[in-house]
């Protein structure tokens, strides 16, 4: 009867443990930053397509993912990652440095990508018609100022993790 005790608290101290290494996880700003835990614990229950791509704004390269995650609950959101254009780089585009500098949940179509417009100087103005929620945006990038043009958020969240 022991034994089965010991194995029972094993059991659970893992089951605790994991859950609130998966709380943490969620919590955190960098979990809208990095691939969701389930790409790991469930390879194939995410879908990452890159929806469109953007050259020559800022000397900058962006790219708009849609990250799908179908598993328990259906978990989407779009990543918008930076990259310096630099056509004289040897190395290829994956081994450039990215940065992701706005996520948010589309809440719908893909109609709503985000749109990129250089506003002077060291201004770029990302604009996206409507979203479900904004996750994640930093406010500038590599010497650049980023202004975002939101249309319309169906869940506003003061809790926004914001970038440096």
């Amino acid at each position: 009867m022991k034994a089965m005790t010991m194995f029972n608290r094993i059991i659970l101290s893992v089951l605790l443990t994991l859950v609130g290494g998966v709380a943490i996880y969620k919590t955190s700003q960098w979990y809208y930053c990095l691939p969701p835990l389930t790409s790991y614990l469930l390879p194939g229950a995410c879908m990452n397509v890159d929806e469109a791509t953007y050259k020559d704004i800022g000397n900058a390269e962006f790219h708009a993912i849609n990250t799908n995650c179908d598993t328990l609950a259906k978990e989407e959101f779009v990543d918008v990652d930076a990259y310096k254009s630099d056509s004289s780089s040897v190395l290829p585009k994956w081994l450039r440095r990215r940065t992701v500098v706005f996520v948010y949940d589309p809440g719908g179509p893909a109609e709503s990508l985000p749109r990129f417009d250089l506003k002077g100087n060291n201004r770029i103005r990302i604009s996206v018609p409507e979203v479900s929620e904004i996750l994640y945006k930093q406010a500038s990038w590599d010497g650049n100022v980023l202004e975002y043009d939101i249309g319309r958020v169906d869940y506003p969240s003061a809790n926004v993790a914001a970038g440096k």
